[in-house]
């Protein structure tokens, strides 16, 4: 699935309309995110009953399908909430710096044929505006996850792929050098930095 909408749209669309689709797609990840979950909020508030939960599990109905699909129901609103507070509270302390998933870096990473990595691994150019952003770039001291490697979306041939192979077997497609700077934070990333189509310029034309 990913492949075919990938090949279709290397196939009709121009590089710098590509570059467009990409940043579009980093961009609007985390405001799509806060959109799903606040729309299941909404619809498990009209389907959870919580007297009638109650009452059926003070008279021993804890395994009932009607009480376990409420706690169910439970369980994926108190994701959402979640989410939601996560979603919000990045958007509020870091308003130029977008928020994304680990799942949905993955899932553009596969629909455009692009490589998710370290930055120690890149060997591309950086454009002095991009240098400038990553230079500014600082993340509150609670939002740090140590644990974690500062990484960047690019294509294949932008790392040293000298003892590294693709765990994934994503298809790579060619595409005009866009890489995208991704700083890991609790539950995610924040969008550090991405070249702009103005820095192929030449290239893609």
């Amino acid at each position: 699935m990913y492949e075919d909408r990938a090949k279709q749209m290397f196939e009709e669309t121009p590089g710098l309309e590509v570059i467009e689709a990409i940043h579009e797609d980093f961009d609007v990840a985390g405001q799509e995110l806060l959109e799903k979950a606040n729309e299941l909020l909404d619809t498990e508030k009209k389907k959870v009953n919580p007297e009638v939960h109650n009452k059926l599990k003070d008279f021993g109905f804890k395994r009932a399908e009607a009480v376990v699909k409420v706690e169910e129901q439970e369980k994926a609103e108190a994701i959402a909430k979640a989410v939601a507070e996560k979603v919000a509270y990045y958007f509020e302390h870091y308003p130029f710096n977008k928020f994304i998933t680990r799942e949905q870096v993955k899932d553009i990473c596969k629909k455009y044929g692009l490589v998710f990595g370290k930055t120690e691994w890149y060997i591309g150019d950086i454009p002095e505006k991009n240098q400038m952003e990553i230079a500014s770039f600082e993340v509150r001291e609670e939002d740090k996850v140590s644990e974690r490697d500062i990484m960047i979306v690019a294509t294949k041939d932008e790392f040293d792929q000298k003892g590294l192979q693709l765990s994934n077997g994503w298809e790579l497609k060619e595409l005009p050098k866009d890489p995208i700077v991704l700083y890991p934070v609790s539950g995610g990333f924040l969008i550090v930095s991405k070249w702009g189509a103005e820095a192929d310029i030449d290239e893609v034309q």
